[in-house]
């Protein structure tokens, strides 16, 4: 059967059953940890925790390719210098695009225990496209990183929509169908946690937002950004002003990481990209990121994860005492053996793309494909 076959044969079969529209949290109990979680408020903690017994979570997320112009920041970041209160060194989430990346270079974050989602091929809008697009974008990145990094495909299971433009029911099928558990791209105004999509959105969705409920699918919310000018942007990047300096940065950053530390500690999301890490002069944002880390890992209740691991806690709440039960938060030894394959890896440059008007080049584990990898 053929992508395109398929897809008609499961429209066809969705239009012949009832879709399942999203109904109200429910109050009776039906909605339960691992699989489903909701609140009526969204600002509640699993279980009910007292909000001084919860680890507040902090998720480095990265939305750009892997290249040379940042891979040296990301090590130096990366280090092992920084580390959580359990001794673990910090961990960033990287949702990775196709054009430009290096996939030595993602295979090197994954064998480090960073972890790989996806955004998308080409990066392009894909809020009112089919779910076949998605399907060609997302799992088709999935598997561009497995073919060309070496990475197990069930390791890749978060998405992340270009441009943070979410693509309703069609990217949520789409997720569902192919074993994505979590995404990260709805922004919101104020600290929620996350929730499955089985019932209503607990936070004003803007854009394209889902309309019928699609089982174990988390979302993690990312809030906006407020800036040194109070006011509220969609990316660290956009609230980041060209007179800033790497103290009034971190400033911004620990400003907003006490909306969430202060009040219900949900899940603290920055959203960082290249233009953030090389932003202001002499490295000036990268260090002021490095501050902000080094301050808030200080505090005993305090951990830098990956988007897994916030999936993880979801699934299985516990408070701080017990935070050694969660086996996923502990320390991993390196993946030495995956990163095996690329210690040579294989420069393949290509005279344009199919409908692309420039030269390309980029840099994998294996033998080069004959023509440029699209969708």
């Amino acid at each position: 059967m053929t992508l395109t076959s398929k897809y008609v044969f499961q429209e066809q079969t969705r239009r012949r059953q009832p879709s399942r529209l999203l109904t109200e949290c429910p109050r009776d109990g039906s909605c339960r940890l691992p699989s489903c979680f909701c609140t009526s408020t969204g600002k509640i903690p699993p279980n009910n925790f007292d909000t001084k017994q919860v680890p507040q979570m902090v998720m480095l997320s990265f939305d750009d390719p892997i290249t040379d112009r940042i891979i040296n920041t990301l090590k130096s970041l990366f280090s092992g210098s920084i580390r959580n209160p359990n001794g673990c060194a910090i961990k960033g989430t990287f949702f990775v695009s196709h054009q430009w990346n290096n996939y030595d270079q993602s295979l090197w974050l994954h064998s480090t225990n960073h972890e790989i989602g996806v955004n998308s091929i080409t990066r392009e809008d894909l809020s009112g496209r089919t779910q076949e697009r998605w399907y060609k974008e997302q799992k088709g990145m999935r598997e561009t990183l497995a073919e060309f990094s070496f990475i197990d495909r069930s390791h890749i299971i978060g998405t992340r929509a270009p441009e943070l433009k979410i693509g309703g029911d069609a990217q949520y099928r789409m997720m569902s169908e192919n074993n994505f558990t979590f995404d990260n791209s709805m922004l919101v105004s104020s600290p929620y946690w996350p929730q499955t999509l089985d019932h209503k959105l607990a936070w004003e969705c803007d854009g394209n937002c889902p309309t019928q409920s699609h089982k174990a699918i988390w979302e993690i919310p990312i809030q906006n950004i407020q800036a040194n000018d109070t006011r509220w942007y969609k990316t660290l990047t956009r609230a980041m002003k060209p007179f800033d300096s790497r103290d009034s940065v971190t400033k911004m950053l620990q400003r907003n990481f006490m909306n969430h530390y202060k009040t219900n500690r949900a899940p603290f999301i920055l959203t960082l990209d290249t233009e953030f890490l090389t932003y202001l002069p002499d490295n000036g944002a990268v260090y002021a990121l490095r501050d902000f880390l080094k301050f808030i890992v200080q505090k005993q209740d305090v951990f830098v994860v990956t988007g897994s691991q916030i999936i993880d806690y979801m699934r299985n709440p516990v408070d701080l005492n017990n935070i050694k039960s969660l086996r996923s938060w502990q320390c991993k030894p390196q993946m030495k053996d995956e990163a095996n394959p690329c210690e040579n890896p294989t420069t393949c440059s290509f005279s344009g793309r199919a409908r692309g008007q420039f030269a390309h080049s980029f840099r994998m584990c294996g033998v080069c494909p004959k023509s440029y990898p699209w969708i």
